[in-house]
C-alpha cells in the first residue's frame, strides 16, 4: 500500500464502483491520499489502472467492508452497472422496488474477504488523525460498514 508522509486531506471511499466520487479529486490535488475500498475484481483493476500516474496516492483496497472479518459471498451484477454488485441477496421483485433498473440481476457470485473499518485502520493506519472526506456507497450495507 503506498502512502505519502503528513497528508493533509484523507479520503475514504467505500464501494469506490468506478472511482466517480476519488479518482478525479486525488488526481488533481496533490494534498488527497485516497484508500478505495472495492471488492468487485474488475472494478478494482479498472480503479488500478486509472490511478497509475498518481498511484501512490490512491490506494486501491479490494476488500469488502462490513460489521465483521471474515469472508462471504459477493453477488456480481456485472451486466452495465456494476457497481449494483452486493453482499446482500438480490430481490425477486427488484423490478417493483427499482423500476427501470434492469441491471439488478448477478451475474456471478464470488467468494472476498471483509473486513471491519476499524480492523483495517488498526492494522494498516495506526496513527491516522481523522478522515476528511468519507463516501460509501455498500449496496444496502452502509449501516453495517459504520
Amino acid at each position: 500500500m503506498n502512502t505519502i508522509e503528513n497528508p493533509i486531506y484523507i479520503l475514504f471511499d467505500i464501494g469506490a464502483n468506478w472511482g466517480h466520487d476519488s479518482l478525479l479529486q486525488t488526481k488533481n490535488d496533490h494534498n488527497i491520499v485516497t484508500y478505495a475500498f472495492e471488492p468487485t475484481p474488475e472494478l478494482a483493476q479498472y480503479l488500478t489502472d486509472a490511478s497509475r500516474d498518481f498511484s501512490s496516492r490512491y490506494n486501491v483496497i479490494p476488500l469488502a467492508v462490513s460489521d465483521y472479518n471474515g469472508s462471504a459471498a459477493f453477488n456480481v451484477a456485472g451486466h452495465h452497472d456494476w457497481g449494483c454488485s452486493s453482499l446482500n441477496i438480490f430481490e425477486d421483485n427488484l423490478d417493483k422496488t427499482w423500476p427501470g433498473r434492469e441491471d439488478f440481476y448477478v451475474t456471478n457470485q464470488i467468494t472476498v474477504c471483509v473486513t471491519r473499518l476499524d480492523t483495517w485502520i488498526e492494522t494498516h493506519l495506526p496513527n491516522i488523525s481523522c478522515i476528511n472526506y468519507f463516501h460509501c456507497d455498500a449496496q444496502g450495507s452502509d449501516l453495517k460498514v459504520l
